[in-house]
């Protein structure tokens, strides 16, 4: 039996590999801002590889238009207080520009890392009048827009990087200087 799925697996292997290496749809890049505004047009891209700003809208592949929009430190809530030295909030709002209906995953597509490599995991927040605050997640219809916060418990005074991969079948991923 083992011999009759080994082809099989093999052909899988080397068809994920050839997707992985053919692919850079995770890499991002930089959308004049004249046509980031225009409504209902396709916006012209420029090539970068560097890191983008706090504000700044990037297009990764061909599904999205990203722009983190702030980024800020908070004392948490009445109910909750960070217990590393701060909540970090950042703020983010993608733009399914793509023609069909995508999906956007907090956990899955986006990571903050400090400047030593360590990852941080989101953390729930509720505001002082009990609401949740949620990061952006879920189905996202072609031509539309979503945004939500995402939060991290974090030390003080630490650089940080926060990234968006949203194909785990594609190399690259589009990162942000969040704070330094």
């Amino acid at each position: 039996m083992l011999k009759k799925l080994l082809p099989f697996a093999l052909l899988a292997l080397i068809v994920g590999a050839l997707i992985a290496c053919g692919a850079s749809d995770n890499t991002g890049t930089a959308v004049s801002s004249t046509n980031a505004k225009a409504a209902g047009s396709s916006p012209t891209a420029s090539a970068s590889s560097q890191h983008f700003k706090v504000g700044q809208t990037v297009k990764v592949g061909d599904t999205w238009n990203v722009v983190v929009k702030s980024v800020k430190d908070s004392a948490g809530s009445q109910y909750q207080q960070p217990t590393k030295g701060t909540f970090l909030e950042i703020q983010v709002q993608a733009t399914n520009i793509s023609n069909q209906e995508q999906t956007l995953s907090s956990l899955a597509d986006f990571t903050l890392r400090d400047d030593q490599g360590n990852s941080y995991t989101e953390t729930f927040l509720t505001d002082d009048a009990g609401n949740a605050i949620n990061a952006p997640d879920g189905k996202v219809e072609s031509g539309s827009p979503i945004q939500g916060t995402f939060v991290y418990d974090v030390p003080k005074a630490t650089k940080f990087t926060f990234a968006f991969a949203p194909s785990l079948l594609s190399s690259g991923q589009t990162t942000w200087d969040v704070k330094s």
